[in-house]
């Protein structure tokens, strides 16, 4: 991975701190076909510039390409931490190629805490674990618009408590 600029301790964009705030929600996402695969649960896939373009920009990663293979690994630690099916109903909200992160032949979900969540991030990316937690929580709390808030919940429900923040919540207390 393309070294970029190490996020620390209060070299912050502005723009972070509205992830807490009201989200933008994607633009209606239109009936349709993904290449190759059926129709996204109730045909609605976000479009994978869409996304990209919003991780890219919260993430300040360099471009497309970067912010996509941040998402693909974000996306692939959640996979291994929530049970199949739900990493498979949240793969039908995604686009190509990033729904494929969610479809690993893993088994049965791990157990990790925050930690160790950031750890394999950072493993993933190349980065160091402060740079991880940023980049989790530009993939995370633009999955947190892009999919129905139900789909969240439930995703919510299956990962650590202490991670609700990246998705762009309140941090618990």
């Amino acid at each position: 991975m393309r070294e970029r600029r190490e996020h620390g301790g209060g070299a912050r964009r502005e723009s972070e701190g509205k992830r807490g705030g009201v989200h933008a929600r994607f633009p209606e996402r239109t009936q349709g076909t993904r290449p190759g695969r059926e129709p996204a649960q109730g045909g609605d896939a976000v479009r994978l510039d869409e996304f990209l373009t919003r991780v890219r920009d919260r993430g300040e990663f360099h471009g497309d390409d970067e912010a996509e293979q941040v998402a693909t690994a974000v996306l692939w630690v959640v996979a291994s931490r929530i049970p199949p099916d739900e990493a498979a109903d949240l793969a039908r909200d995604l686009p190509a190629p990033l729904d494929d992160a969610l479809r690993p032949e893993r088994g049965r979900p791990e157990t990790f805490g925050r930690e160790e969540f950031l750890r394999r991030v950072a493993q993933q990316t190349g980065a160091r674990p402060r740079t991880a937690e940023w980049d989790a929580g530009a993939v995370l709390s633009t999955l947190a618009e892009a999919v129905p808030r139900e789909r969240v919940d439930r995703l919510l429900a299956c990962l650590p408590a202490d991670c609700a923040d990246l998705f762009g919540g309140p941090a618990p207390h």
